[in-house]
Formats: C-alpha cells, sequence, structure tokens
C-alpha cells in the first residue's frame, strides 16, 4: 500500500541511475499556478467539458428563477387573503355593545350595572354642584353690579357665561355708573334713563355682531365698548353732552 508523505521539504534532488531502495519508488508531481478568469478557463477546456458546465449553470439559472416565481406567487396569494379578510371586516356591522357583556355571569352583570348607577348619580350630583356654586357666585355678583340698567334674572344668566375678564368689565361699568349718578349729571334725574338708552344701543350692537362674527353676546359687548368708545361714554355719562 502507498504511503503519502506530507509537509516534506525538499532542498536538493539527485538524479541516479540506481537508487539505494530498489523497492521504493517517490513520485513528484508539480503544477502551474492557474491566473486565467472564467473566459480564458473556458477557452481551454474541451467543447464536452464546456456543454457539461453550460448545463449545469442554466439548469441552477431554471432552479432560481421557479423558486423565485413560486416566492411571488405565495406572497401574491397572502396578499389577496389579507385584503380578502380586511373587505369582510369592514363589511361586517359591528357587534352591539351588549354583546360583550351577554356571556358574563349574572352576578358579575348586576355589580356592573350598580356600579353604573353609582357612577351616573356621582357624575349627576357633581354636574348639580358645580350649576349651584355657579348660580350662588352670579347671584353674589350681580348684587355688587346694581347699578347696570338689566333686570337681575337676565344679568345673572350673562353672568354664569361671562369670563372673568368680561365680569371685570361689567364691574367696572358698574362703577363709573354709580359715580355719574352721584356726580352732577345724575342730580337732574335724566342720568338713569339715558344711561339706559345708551345700553339699549350697545345691547343691540352687542348682538349684531355676535350674529355676524359667532360670538357669545358677553364677548360682544366687550367688542362694541371698544369699537364705540363715544357710545360706551354716553353710557357712562348718562347721556350727558
Amino acid at each position: 500500500m502507498p504511503n503519502i508523505i506530507v509537509d516534506l521539504e525538499v532542498d536538493r534532488v539527485d538524479l541516479v541511475d540506481d537508487g539505494a531502495n530498489s523497492a521504493a519508488f517517490i513520485k513528484l508531481f508539480k503544477r502551474k499556478e492557474i491566473t486565467m478568469d472564467f473566459k480564458e478557463l473556458i477557452a481551454k477546456m474541451s467543447t464536452e467539458e464546456v456543454a457539461l458546465i453550460q448545463e449545469a449553470i442554466d439548469k441552477a439559472k431554471e432552479e432560481a428563477s421557479a423558486a423565485t416565481t413560486e416566492e411571488v406567487t405565495k406572497l401574491k396569494q397572502e396578499v389577496a387573503t389579507l385584503q380578502e379578510a380586511l373587505k369582510k371586516a369592514k363589511e361586517e356591522p359591528e357587534p352591539p355593545k351588549d354583546d360583550i357583556y351577554k356571556n358574563l355571569p349574572e352576578a358579575i352583570k348586576e355589580e356592573m350595572a350598580k356600579m353604573k348607577l353609582q357612577k351616573d348619580a356621582a357624575e349627576e350630583a357633581l354636574r348639580k354642584a358645580k350649576e349651584a356654586e355657579l348660580e350662588a357666585v352670579a347671584k353674589a355678583t350681580a348684587a355688587e353690579l346694581k347699578a347696570l340698567p338689566v333686570a337681575e334674572e337676565i344679568l345673572i344668566k350673562v353672568l354664569k357665561g361671562s369670563t372673568p375678564e368680561m365680569v371685570d368689565v361689567l364691574k367696572a361699568v358698574s362703577v363709573a355708573i354709580e359715580e355719574v349718578t352721584l356726580g352732577e349729571v345724575g342730580k337732574g334725574g335724566g342720568g338713569q334713563a339715558a344711561a339706559k338708552d345708551a345700553w339699549g344701543k350697545i345691547e343691540k350692537a352687542a348682538q349684531e355682531i355676535a350674529t355676524a362674527e359667532s360670538m357669545t353676546i358677553q364677548k360682544a359687548i366687550g367688542e362694541v365698548i371698544k369699537r364705540q368708545p363715544a357710545l360706551y361714554k354716553e353710557y357712562l355719562e348718562g347721556g350727558a353732552n
């Protein structure tokens, strides 16, 4: 049985007519490093070898193409399935909210119903408390604005929907009216009537602005005071020239 020698380093080869070991036959092989590219390598091959290689390449291409086509087809089928499912989901009506609790035990249903009643009652009580507080604050503020030529019930409604800034404006107007009333203009007795007439003009103009510009009547009154200072002055002075 022949032996294979590996990692052998040969530094000299002598040619002799008769070897020292007549039973030893050593074969040495040496090959040149291939530096050719694929085209050059093909050019060195025989026609049969080139045909075999080309056949293997074509087969590999067909298999790759078939695999890609199969994957694309599979993905298209999955997309179609998802689109169909989405279409059905959109067409199907939403189940009634009551169905969520349909399969719950009766004891849990009753407890949830009680909790809902308690929640609704608490919310209603809170709403009423806030409403009562707002009403009380509006009444207290209306009492401070007695000088305004407006009925108390109307003034309370206005105050309940007014911003803090608007309330400050009304207080300032009330104070100004009181000062005018107690002054020389108010002594003649005609100041209150003139002021009421001027306020009526302000309210009318405010109503027109509120309708045209879609704002609250309270904000519209503030706008009239800004836009028509002469009318506001007339109101403050009780109609005096």
